[in-house]
């Protein structure tokens, strides 16, 4: 939650500021707060707790602990968790959601900005919600999961099946579920938590976070390949038709669907696991 706010901040106020003052004097004093940020964060904030002895591991070690973990469905279902949930809302919010909105659908800019700053207070404001129904419900953990990615899957296939443009309630919509994927992603590391030694927790981390960039990674450049193919075959299409993009956006079935299999598939070996770390 804390770390959305530098994404409402640069929605509204960097953006109003870059506005009135230029950008040589906006990016200052973005550059400055981001160093005084830094600056408190090497003074004030500890390493772990205070008189912890600190393990030393070498690459061999840490890469041994990956390849052991990896083997966990603990780890494996933190991966897909990361996978199925965060991406979705990466693919809209850094790329495709703004040409979706503006030249797909007719929408105004002023509403796409109004929808991805939408986004960003979503993710912010759930953040503490799915956080205290992951602490109160371990257990079900899964359930979130799952839900959010059904959630998407279910918000998506609305979408693209009704006509555009799209009515403001149906993106209102699409828009906060994508949103609640991004707090539902940070279930996975609840999971390497729960099951990974504190000495072999970084890397594991570090591994699972991969998952939701990956598959966005992925998705942004199917779509953008599946479009320009559609217009290869008929250039006297606009390349952001209506019908195009929706064809194209039908890419992350796939890719979300194959997050939701492999997760099921950890989830089921997680359960035969042993008790957590």
């Amino acid at each position: 939650t804390i770390g959305q706010l530098g994404q409402i901040v640069s929605a509204i106020p960097f953006a109003a500021g870059l506005a009135i003052f230029g950008w040589t004097s906006a990016f200052a004093a973005l550059a400055v707060s981001g160093f005084v940020a830094g600056l408190f964060v090497f003074v004030a904030a500890l390493d772990g707790p205070q008189g912890r002895v600190k393990s030393q591991s070498n690459f061999a070690q840490v890469f041994a602990a990956l390849r052991k973990n990896f083997n966990r469905g603990s780890v494996k279902a933190a991966f897909w968790t990361h996978f199925l949930t965060q991406s979705p809302g990466n693919v809209f919010a850094l790329l495709w959601g703004v040409p979706f909105l503006v030249e797909a659908n007719g929408k105004s800019p002023a509403f796409a900005s109004a929808m991805l700053t939408l986004f960003v207070v979503t993710n912010a404001s759930m953040g503490p919600v799915i956080g205290l129904l992951t602490a109160r419900f371990q257990a079900y953990r899964h359930i979130i999961v799952y839900a959010s990615g059904y959630s998407i899957l279910a918000i998506w296939s609305i979408a693209l099946l009704v006509p555009s443009p799209l009515p403001d309630l149906m993106v209102v919509a699409l828009v906060v579920i994508l949103g609640v994927g991004g707090p539902v992603s940070m279930v996975a590391f609840d999971y390497s938590r729960s099951y990974v030694s504190n000495k072999e927790l970084g890397a594991a981390n570090g591994f699972i976070n991969i998952g939701g960039f990956l598959a966005g990674l992925l998705m942004i450049g199917a779509i953008g390949l599946a479009l320009d193919f559609q217009r290869s075959l008929n250039p006297d299409v606009a390349l952001y038709d209506a019908d195009h993009f929706k064809l194209a956006l039908c890419v992350q079935f796939l890719v979300i669907g194959f997050g939701l299999w492999r997760f099921s598939v950890a989830n089921r070996k997680l359960r035969s696991e042993a008790s957590p770390a």
